[in-house]
């Protein structure tokens, strides 16, 4: 965990182009996520995805991501291995399916 946060202090929060990191290592069945703001004031949309945990060492989960003409980007988990996508909410309410709207700076359930 120390060293993202130093990637956080002495990279990212530092360079005006940075709009999303993705981190993992740190287990969880959905993907837990906040924005994040640089010295800039722009928006670092921030994912943790590890799905390393779930049965079989992953299960093959992997994250898709569209990155739309209208700077939306839409987020969805899927697993070739077991043909189907990721439906999973945690108590937090956090999930694997995802909008992430730019225009309004906001994660959104489509």
């Amino acid at each position: 965990m120390v060293e993202g946060i130093n990637m956080w202090w002495k990279l990212v929060k530092n360079h005006s182009n940075f709009f999303m990191v993705l981190s993992g290592h740190r287990y969880s069945p959905v993907i837990p996520r906040r924005i994040g703001h640089g010295d800039a004031g722009n928006k670092v949309y921030e994912l943790l995805v590890d799905f390393q945990g779930e049965p079989n060492g992953g299960d093959g989960w992997f994250v898709l991501m569209e990155f739309r003409p209208d700077g939306n980007i839409y987020v969805d988990t899927y697993s070739p291995y077991l043909d189907e996508y990721k439906n999973a909410v945690d108590k937090y309410g956090y999930n694997c399916r995802f909008l992430i709207d730019t225009k309004r700076g906001a994660f959104l359930i489509p």
